[in-house]
């Protein structure tokens, strides 16, 4: 959700007033007091930093705005905190102390306004989160289903997430008992980190499960099959309890179906198709301090009865349209936003996620 009309305004309206009247030094202060309570990227931060004094100053200024609805209050707090209560009393006048930007005591107790506006998560570690790449790309008893083009997927990924603050880790080429592992591997990994948010791609060929649609078998390098609710099971809180309350997503780039959408460079892989879940799992039913799916989603390349398309030399449409615009819209939106943009952009307009308790927005940066 963005800012308040009146708070943007009035940043944007002050903007010069900012600059002028924040000196070099307090502007140093402003930036990682801001930074550490809001969660600025690595990135922006970055990206701030590069210019003249007057000029860094004016892009943050300009890009508080775009930081969500409780960037405008922060920005106040942060001001006062580094001695330029004046700048805080000139975006908010004399309403500063009564509107809800910070607690005032009025006839002895505590007042405060709450602002109402959606829930998003908070991306404050360093880094930001784990994100795991796995990509199938070669196959050992079949060389006909080689995966050409997915090493570009693989090398938009890593620059992506590297660039966003995150840490990468990726794989290739998994048999199906090194799969496994990895993912066991990496659980274990984010147990020694404080993070905020975790990621996995995995890109490969898939198959049906005949017995049951909601689930789909992703074949390793061996032809070893992992089924995806095999995936899903490991991010619960019942084996990850110390990821129940952070986001995590899947992302699963693979068919889905035999049915082929127009355009060319489709994965040659007839019968191999992905299912997910498309319910939700009601949590209640089995008592337990946190809910067994909580805070997950899972994200699919294609629509359900559809084969994955994928050019041999650029990479996967879907991959790297992702990438496009994480890079270009991260600032402004958050996750299900890019994913919906990411549909429309492909046309296709259907639901490729599934959705268990991931109940607030997410923004990458």
């Amino acid at each position: 959700m963005k800012m308040e009309q009146s708070h943007r305004e009035s940043i944007l309206k002050n903007i010069d007033f900012l600059i002028q009247n924040t000196s070099d030094e307090a502007f140093e202060y402003l930036l990682e007091k801001f930074s550490s309570n809001h969660g600025l990227s690595p990135y922006m931060l970055q990206k701030i930093k590069k210019g003249t004094s007057l000029e860094k100053k004016r892009k943050f200024y300009e890009m508080v705005p775009k930081r969500g609805p409780d960037a405008f209050r922060k920005l106040c707090e942060c001001l006062i905190s580094v001695g330029l209560k004046n700048l805080a009393e000139k975006l908010r006048g004399s309403r500063l102390f009564l509107d809800g930007c910070f607690p005032s005591k009025l006839n002895g107790s505590s007042h405060k306004v709450e602002n109402n506006y959606e829930e998003h998560y908070v991306i404050q570690s360093n880094p930001r989160g784990h994100v795991l790449i796995i990509n199938i790309m070669n196959y050992l008893y079949n060389p006909y289903l080689l995966r050409d083009g997915s090493e570009r997927d693989v090398a938009s990924l890593e620059k992506l997430w590297n660039k966003l603050g995150y840490r990468v880790t990726t794989h290739q080429d998994l048999t199906c008992e090194e799969f496994k592992k990895v993912i066991d591997d990496f659980i274990n990994m984010t147990k020694s980190d404080r993070l905020d948010s975790v990621f996995v791609f995995v890109m490969t060929h898939g198959i049906r499960n005949g017995s049951n649609h909601r689930e789909v078998e992703l074949q390793m390098s061996d032809s070893g099959l992992i089924n995806s609710d095999w995936i899903l099971d490991r991010f619960t809180s019942v084996h990850s309890k110390h990821l129940a309350d952070i986001p995590k997503v899947i992302f699963i780039q693979a068919c889905r179906g035999d049915d082929r959408d127009l355009g060319t460079w489709i994965e040659n892989d007839s019968g191999h198709e992905n299912f997910v879940y498309n319910e939700d799992i009601d949590s209640g039913k089995k008592p337990s301090p946190k809910p067994r799916y909580s805070n997950l989603l899972v994200v699919f390349s294609t629509l359900p009865g559809f084969v994955a398309k994928r050019n041999p030399v650029t990479g996967a449409p879907f991959i790297q349209e992702l990438c496009r615009i994480i890079k270009t819209k991260s600032e402004k939106s958050h996750l299900l936003d890019m994913i919906h943009e990411v549909n429309r952009n492909l046309q296709d307009e259907g639901r490729n996620y599934d959705n268990f308790g991931f109940s607030k927005q997410l923004y990458l940066v």
